[in-house]
């Protein structure tokens, strides 16, 4: 896409553009990867506080949250998206909701490709 100004591992340690793979959906992948790290330090930081012993469980071969956890990280993770962040668009106020900007990243990249846009410039943190 040569209007696709940046990309994603510019915006998150690690993270990489995804290539085109018969089963997955690389493009929802790279829209969500500008955003992997804010989810990825929830969780991290959630877990460190979990005990091993109480708050994870064993099913087959692979460790899980327990149901109540697992409630619980849902609820951080909605309290994550309703907070606000740095944005800047001409109709917004210069901080909206991370759930608004996701929502805006969307549009804007449709925008982009139904050639409505001339140029795409993703959202960085």
């Amino acid at each position: 896409m040569a209007g696709v100004q940046g990309t994603s591992s510019a915006t998150c340690r690690g993270a990489r553009a995804h290539s085109d793979q018969h089963t997955k959906p690389s493009l929802i992948c790279d829209m969500q990867e500008p955003f992997r790290c804010t989810v990825d330090e929830l969780l991290i930081t959630y877990i460190r506080k979990l005990d091993p012993k109480e708050d994870f469980k064993l099913n087959g071969q692979r460790w899980y949250l327990t149901s109540e956890q697992n409630k619980e990280y849902i609820i951080a993770l909605n309290k994550m998206f309703e907070g606000k962040v740095e944005y800047n668009r001409k109709d917004y106020a210069k901080r909206c909701k991370l759930r608004t900007v996701l929502k805006e990243e969307a549009n804007k990249l449709g925008l982009y490709l139904r050639g409505e846009k001339r140029k795409y410039h993703p959202y960085t943190f």
